[in-house]
């Protein structure tokens, strides 16, 4: 039996030792396959491996799928809170959000941003050419009026036309006031006797003129334009005033002027050009008198020897500078006793004078 038994013995081992990867590997697919729950299959493969091998193997628990649902749910809503804080955090530190939080209005809506606009290049566009369109080919509605489509038309810049010859300066509106403030001393006339071409525009009647050291009278009232006057006065108080006080023993106290205006040709002719008087536009000075009393003739400017012949003189070449027209004694016998002065316009452009 002892026999027996040690060769049964050695039997079990030359029989169990070839075919023991065999066996491991049939023993672990029977063990795979009879475990129909998955959750649990990894830690039941392990175990009976383990057991059958006869190792000690580190047990790790299981974790089902519904823990790792539950702790993934778990984690979003900690996360939708985590923001849902910060949200109210940063609307709380607006002022905007406690006001509206005290008056417990509803939620303002943000308005979206307004889309960036990007700027053109700087480099020109071509464009296509179009044929330029003139007044003439302005389009009109049909459903106007015949009435109508005069005022629909775009206006076309007319140029200005020239003024007539005997309009008044420009700034004649003010020309009054200026006077007044030079003291000068006239009147408005009611009438102007107008004779085929003369007519006076915006004429006045000058009396006296303020000048340094007094005043000086215009007995005859000349009858003058007003524009023409402003020119006259100004070179009496600025220059003739002056001149007579420092060249003659007494200051200049009048003027003999005649009437100013005169409806009449040129010299006095019955034909000819038509004269500056009868616009207004020219004076006449015969005579100055002094505050002591003494007259200077005019015709003395013609005497180099006479004693004012320089003061003549001077009064004479300084109206050349106010006036276009400055004639007197040697220029022609019918200015032989007196000045003429006046503003007409000689030559093409306007800008010529004459001093004689």
């Amino acid at each position: 039996m002892e026999r027996l038994s040690a060769l049964s013995q050695s039997l079990r081992i030359k029989v169990v030792r070839p075919l023991a990867p065999v066996l491991l590997l049939l023993i672990g697919l029977m063990s795979l396959s009879g475990l129909s729950d998955p959750a649990i299959a990894g830690t039941k493969k392990a175990t009976s491996l383990c057991n059958f091998i006869k190792i000690a193997c580190a047990r790790k628990p299981a974790r089902a799928k519904t823990a790792r649902k539950a702790t993934s749910k778990r984690s979003a809503t900690a996360a939708q809170k985590r923001k849902t804080k910060q949200q109210k955090a940063v609307a709380s530190a607006s002022p905007k959000a406690k006001t509206q939080k005290v008056a417990k209005s509803p939620p303002v809506k943000v308005a979206k941003s307004a889309p960036v606009i990007v700027a053109a290049p700087s480099h020109p566009v071509s464009r296509p050419w179009r044929k330029p369109t003139t007044s003439a080919q302005v389009a009109v509605s049909p459903k106007l009026r015949d009435d109508e489509k005069q005022s629909a038309l775009v206006p076309v810049p007319q140029l200005p036309l020239a003024l007539p010859e005997r309009e008044p300066l420009p700034g004649a509106g003010n020309c009054r006031a200026e006077l007044l403030q030079r003291g000068v001393e006239f009147t408005i006339p009611d009438h102007v006797e107008a004779t085929g071409q003369c007519a006076v525009a915006d004429p006045v009647l000058v009396k006296s003129v303020v000048v340094p050291g007094g005043r000086v009278k215009l007995p005859e009232g000349p009858l003058m334009n007003c524009a023409f006057a402003r020119k006259f006065t100004t070179w009496l108080s600025d220059i003739a005033a002056p001149v007579v006080s420092g060249m003659a023993p007494a200051r200049l106290e009048s003027l003999s002027t005649g009437p100013g205006y005169e409806c009449r040709n040129r010299n006095g002719d019955s034909s000819g050009k038509i004269s500056e008087h009868a616009f207004g536009n020219a004076i006449d000075i015969s005579g100055i008198t002094l505050a002591n009393r003494m007259r200077i003739e005019i015709p003395d400017v013609a005497d180099p020897s006479a004693v004012h012949h320089r003061l003549l003189m001077a009064l004479r070449l300084s109206a050349c500078g106010y006036f276009t027209t400055v004639l007197g004694p040697g220029f022609n016998a019918a200015h032989a006793s007196h000045y003429h002065f006046d503003l007409g316009q000689h030559g093409k452009s306007g800008n010529y004078r004459i001093c004689n």
